[in-house]
């Protein structure tokens, strides 16, 4: 009776590791889709907001911001800087964002020159 309870539980152990093992890869794979959508999307951004954001006057940054727009200075005048983060999905700022985000609302923003 022992042995079969035995048995019994480690069947049981080994179904449940092969649905966990077969959720974590499915997961795995589904952000790591996710992930490069998201990469791609960064770097089309500029070119798919027709009429807002001129791609020659963005630099890519990458993180924590994705990239920040001199928008006119092409122009030359009524220069703006936009600091842009784009998300996908459902996704949302992190920590790190959320406090540049709070910096720049709070007009705590400096320009620095630094000589070497």
């Amino acid at each position: 009776m022992k042995k079969q309870i035995t048995e019994q539980y480690q069947l049981q152990m080994e179904k449940s590791k092969a649905t966990l093992r077969q959720y974590f890869m499915e997961d795995a794979l589904r952000r790591s889709k996710n992930l490069t959508k998201g990469k791609v999307a960064v770097h089309l951004a500029p070119f798919s907001v027709n009429g807002r954001l001129n791609p020659s006057e963005i630099v890519y940054l990458g993180g924590p911001i994705d990239m920040i727009s001199f928008t006119n200075i092409e122009k030359g005048e009524d220069l703006s800087i936009d600091f842009i983060e784009i998300k996908t999905g459902n996704s949302a700022l992190n920590k790190k964002q959320r406090l540049i985000k709070k910096a720049i609302n709070d007009c705590r923003i400096y320009y620095r020159t630094v000589n070497i």
